[in-house]
């Protein structure tokens, strides 16, 4: 889970990349590939093949990983001591992200 997460907060920074990229920056194990075809799975990130080059794959945030990105990152910042700044919060409960999340909907 922990790669999951840091793979969405990685994409949520950085913006759309190349998936070699978020290799290096966020492991190179056997089972990262299993672990970005779940998120794409979730809807949490979308992958792209650059149109001149078939070999080169672009990841990025969906609506619905943006969303969740925020959370995590406030979630961060809150554990090294910082305090995010006022967002208007709608008091999501677990049922209720893993229902966006599954529908697509932010």
């Amino acid at each position: 889970m922990q790669h999951l997460m840091s793979i969405v907060l990685f994409l949520y920074r950085r913006g759309r990349c190349k998936k070699t990229e978020v290799y290096n920056h966020v492991s190179r194990t056997n089972n990262m590939p299993r672990k970005i075809a779940r998120l794409v799975e979730l809807n949490i990130v979308e992958e792209a093949v650059d149109v001149f080059d078939n070999n080169t794959k672009y990841l990025q945030l969906t609506e619905s990983g943006r969303s969740i990105a925020v959370r995590l990152d406030e979630i961060e910042m809150l554990f090294n001591g910082n305090v995010p700044e006022e967002r208007e919060t709608n008091h999501s409960t677990p049922e209720t992200v893993r229902a966006d999340v599954t529908s697509g909907k932010t």
